[in-house]
This record gives C-alpha cells, structure tokens and sequence, in this order.
C-alpha cells in the first residue's frame, strides 16, 4: 500500500484503521457513527467542542468576532445609503479586524504570563 502512495490512519473517535485517498491531513474517518452521521461529522465538532471548554477568552474572542463579520456580511452587497444602524462597511471591518487581532495577542501574552508566575 505504501508503494502505491496510500496511507493508512486510525481514526480518533472509533479507533478503527481507514486508507486515505488523498494526502490531505486526516484524523476521521468515513464511517456511520451515531445516528447516521460519520465520524468526520461528529468528531470535528466534539474535539472542537472539548478544545474550547477551557478556554474562556478564546471563546469570548470568537463571539465577537462572529458578532462583527456577520455585521459586515450583512452590508456585502448594499449601497452605503442603504446601510441600517448595525451594518459596517469593509474599511470600518478592516479596522476592527486589526483590533481584534491586537487584543488577542494581548489577551494570550497576558495569559502566558500568568502562567509562568
């Protein structure tokens, strides 16, 4: 098999041994799981679930963001005399984009440093 270019992986929610077909990064494979859907469904949003329990900034952060992109989303395709009170136009996003950045790296140093006191 590994002549061929084919590489097997086990799968980290079933445990059970799946080929890959292409040589993109794999952790789930294809098979039904609970109730119909696969382990690449149910895996990625449990592991992304269990990664973000202790992570209360990061979380926060994302709402935020979400909260702002949907915001920008919204007035993609309108006119700016179009625009309601909450829709924000591409340059106002750009700039809340670097902010939001900025606070993250605070927010992450800041917690890297209450980790080494």
């Amino acid at each position: 098999m590994l002549k061929n270019g084919q590489f097997v992986k086990r799968c980290r929610l079933c445990n059970r041994y799946f080929v890959l077909t292409d040589k993109r990064k794999r952790d789930f494979c294809d098979r039904p799981y609970n109730g119909g859907r696969t382990c690449k469904q149910v895996g990625a949003k449990l592991f992304y679930d269990q990664g973000m329990q202790g992570n209360d900034y990061l979380l926060a952060f994302l709402t935020e963001y979400n909260k702002v992109y949907s915001r920008r989303y919204r007035a993609d395709n309108k006119l700016p005399v179009w625009f309601s009170g909450k829709d924000m136009s591409s340059k106002q996003f750009s700039s809340v984009q670097r902010w939001h950045v900025r606070l993250e790296v605070i927010t992450l140093m800041g917690k890297l440093r209450a980790k080494k006191s």
